[in-house]
């Protein structure tokens, strides 16, 4: 249990649950890594002929790449939720807050653009089998979006027209009209508060407008599936193996919603009260530490609930999506055993036979020396 000062009240803010937190995202931190680095390893070892298979071949090496960033990132909240009263050293630190900002404004969000691009992709390939996508679009796609969303970190902060603040009930660093070294007790103005609501559009664009495409692409690919499987008896076998591609796409998607909808549902509330609710006069200080979505909420919202959506629920969404593929892809499963599993189990074997004739050769070494004496 930690506690850190109010800067709104002066009183003693408890943080209950903040070694809990910790322990999920280290969990998931460490699994999610492990199984994205092994699952980007098995995407690159395959090889395709035709268009398509290359095309999602890419898009699948993009996403694991994604993903394990993702949970590398999470260590700076890590490092905040175990610390003193939330004092993360890494978040302290200026330049380091303003970097993570940019980085968890533009992962979480490419990683939500991903979903939609792979679902959209394979409901389009359901439709028409015949359709031939082109490789190259599953690099375009995404290094535009990266690149749109960086420059526009870039672009603001060079210009000073937002910075990045580390908030303790957020447990991260966010982007904000207000300096870092603001004094306290200034009243905010109606121009700090319109940037700071045109920051939460900006910075959560893709993951308020992406839902709506993606549930719909869900929904229609489930609707082809069911049609498919009507007609099972009529269909090849390369139109067979495109279906059970469409079911992994479908349950990354499904995984994608679950984890997802609280992360949606914080920023239509951010946007249509949460933002809104502060045209009330306040300080610099009531803003940044005195509330976290409403001044009336319960502690717990008020602490945990930007954490657990923003943060512990994405990294878990990235810690799954390999499991994912580990269920649905044979040759993935066959390849973790092949390359990873039995190298592993044969290495330790190894290493216990040359133990156990290290410790039968021992005995005869010693009643050789006995001889010599």
């Amino acid at each position: 249990m930690t506690s850190t000062a109010n800067y709104a009240t002066m009183s003693t803010t408890t943080y209950e649950y903040d070694y809990l937190v910790g322990i999920l995202l280290i969990i998931a931190s460490t699994i999610g890594i492990l199984n994205n680095i092994i699952s980007f390893s098995y995407f690159r070892s395959r090889s395709y002929k035709n268009r398509n298979g290359l095309y999602f071949r890419r898009l699948y090496m993009v996403i694991t790449l994604t993903d394990t960033a993702i949970c590398v990132f999470v260590i700076p909240v890590i490092n905040a939720a175990f610390s003193s009263a939330r004092d993360g050293a890494l978040f302290r630190n200026g330049a380091f807050c303003q970097l993570w900002s940019s980085l968890w404004s533009t992962l979480p969000q490419l990683s939500i653009y991903l979903v939609g691009v792979l679902s959209v992709s394979r409901l389009v390939v359901l439709v028409n089998p015949t359709r031939q996508l082109n490789p190259d679009l599953a690099l375009i796609l995404p290094a535009v979006c990266v690149f749109a969303l960086v420059s526009t970190c870039v672009g603001l902060l060079i210009s000073h027209g937002m910075y990045g603040v580390y908030i303790e009930q957020w447990l991260g660093c966010t982007f904000t009209a207000l300096k870092p070294g603001d004094n306290p007790n200034r009243t905010l103005t109606q121009d700090d508060l319109d940037k700071t609501l045109l920051f939460t559009i900006i910075f959560n664009i893709i993951p308020g407008s992406s839902i709506i495409p993606i549930t719909i692409s869900f929904c229609l690919s489930l609707y082809y599936l069911k049609k498919s499987g009507k007609n099972s008896t009529n269909i090849s076998t390369s139109y067979k193996k495109q279906l059970e591609a469409a079911k992994t796409v479908i349950l990354v998607t499904l995984l994608y919603i679950i984890f997802n909808i609280p992360y949606s549902g914080a920023l239509v509330y951010r946007l249509l009260v949460g933002e809104w609710t502060l045209s009330r006069p306040q300080t610099v200080s009531e803003y940044l530490y005195g509330r976290t979505l409403n001044p009336t909420d319960s502690k717990f919202i008020n602490n945990y609930f930007m954490p657990l959506v923003c943060v512990v629920s994405v990294c878990f969404n990235s810690m799954v999506n390999p499991v994912v593929y580990f269920c649905r892809i044979k040759n993935f499963r066959n390849y973790v055993k092949n390359r990873i599993f039995r190298p592993a189990v044969l290495r330790v074997e190894r290493s216990f036979s040359k133990e156990r004739s290290g410790s039968r050769e021992l005995p005869s070494r010693e009643l050789a020396s006995r001889d010599l004496v």
